[in-house]
């Protein structure tokens, strides 16, 4: 994950796991909870979902309390 604001970005809170469009349960499991200076990277964030089934799923990033941005979207398959 890269940070292209020009301002610190809280890493940790703003994802969210969709299975066909459902939305799965995250959980508080050593997840990473930090902060990316601008014009920085972070490598190896961990985020914990309850995913049920397998098949599509998609990962939407959004800055926390950014009302502006659009998601980003990172879809992905699960066998």
């Amino acid at each position: 994950m890269k940070n292209l604001s020009e301002k610190d970005l809280p890493v940790g809170i703003g994802m969210t796991l969709y299975a066909g469009g459902k939305k799965m349960e995250s959980y508080p499991n050593t997840n990473t909870m930090d902060a990316i200076s601008a014009g920085r990277s972070i490598e190896g964030a961990v985020a914990h979902f309850g995913v049920t089934g397998q098949g599509d799923l998609e990962l939407e990033i959004k800055p926390a309390f950014d009302f502006k941005s659009k998601a980003a979207i990172v879809a992905f398959t699960v066998e």
